[in-house]
């Protein structure tokens, strides 16, 4: 009987220890993975591809993340406006539609800057933006980096751009892989596009590069940071302090792997959108992600700007408040 006894007392200690630790260790992990849904347009890169490629990443940041991969940049927006995802990851004005369509929702992080390019080809006459004058242009009309070509185009060159005739620069509406198409196959005279999609055509087809948005960004606001792609949060993640830091733990390890193991990161970029290894290289190196932990503050009147040539191109109504964007100092400041 004594016998009996010893043998379940040792049995409760070990229990015991065990459920210690694993208590500890979900204490240290700062509890169980929390459940989250993130959105994203296929044919555009971001962070949170890595986030949901990389178990390790989700599993040191707490999360356990569900990602919908898109046709369309509205479908993205749908996607968190409906509330089948609470992250989506898009370009900054398109942030700004969201908020405008009634989102809830808050600017969390940076990917990654401008990336987008005007194109033509190889053989062509065009060598500035100012010899778009007259010609067709391949671009995808709904997307924010049309409404940013308007913009551009109008400001620094004084052009105007749409589709039909009556415009100094003929748009011709087409998405995304077709883009690239129609300027190969000389359907169009140039072609207004953002990655993988500009280093494609880059290595692939020996497309050149007419101007890129960051030179066209640079003539317009200077120095400025130009912040491209966010990650946007529902208000059921930028309110929740848990939720929002293994979030943003998640995104800054995506952006360490991203920049710092670039055989990984091009092996990666290759198998995830289907590209060429020498096509992934050029991507990387094109854009590295901002890996902070948080926004830092002078983005905001960078985002702001982006805003306002998006109103002048007529991509939104309003400019929204700079208060929906969750900077370094605003994290800070809650605690």
């Amino acid at each position: 009987m004594n016998r009996t006894w010893a043998v379940v007392a040792v049995l409760l200690v070990v229990v015991i220890v065990i459920g210690g630790y694993i208590l500890a260790s979900r204490q240290a992990s700062g509890g169980a993975p929390l459940k989250v849904v993130g959105a994203t347009i296929k044919s555009g890169i971001s962070s949170i591809d890595v986030v949901a490629a990389s178990e390790d990443i989700q599993r040191e940041a707490g999360l356990n993340l569900t990602l919908l991969r898109l046709n369309t940049p509205p479908q993205v927006v749908d996607s968190i406006l409906k509330g089948d995802a609470q992250i989506i990851v898009v370009p900054v004005e398109l942030a700004a539609v969201t908020m405008e369509r009634g989102g809830d929702v808050y600017i969390i992080a940076v990917d990654y800057g401008l990336n987008q390019a005007i194109l033509a080809r190889p053989d062509s006459n065009i060598s500035t933006p100012a010899d778009l004058k007259g010609k067709k242009v391949a671009a995808v009309v709904g997307s924010g980096t049309y409404a940013l070509f308007k913009a551009f185009m109008k400001e620094l060159y004084n052009l105007s751009v749409g589709e039909g005739e009556g415009y100094d620069v003929q748009v011709v509406n087409l998405p995304p892989p077709a883009v690239v198409d129609a300027l190969v196959k000389g359907d169009v005279d140039a072609a207004v596009i953002w990655e993988p999609l500009v280093s494609e055509a880059v290595v692939e087809y020996g497309m050149k590069v007419v101007a890129t948005y960051k030179d066209l960004w640079s003539q317009y606001a200077g120095d400025q940071p130009d912040p491209m792609l966010v990650w946007v949060a529902s208000s059921s993640v930028a309110k929740n302090k848990t939720l929002l830091e293994r979030v943003l733990k998640a995104h800054e390890l995506a952006a360490e792997k991203w920049n710092n193991d670039s055989n990984w990161t091009i092996s990666f970029l290759a198998r995830e959108y289907n590209i060429d290894e020498k096509v992934a290289e050029k991507v990387w190196e094109r854009d590295p992600i901002l890996a902070g932990s948080c926004i830092p503050d002078n983005y905001v009147d960078s985002m702001v700007k982006i805003w306002e040539l998006a109103k002048e191109a007529g991509y939104i109504n309003e400019i929204p408040s700079s208060d929906r964007i969750i900077t370094c100092s605003t994290l800070s400041s809650t605690g």
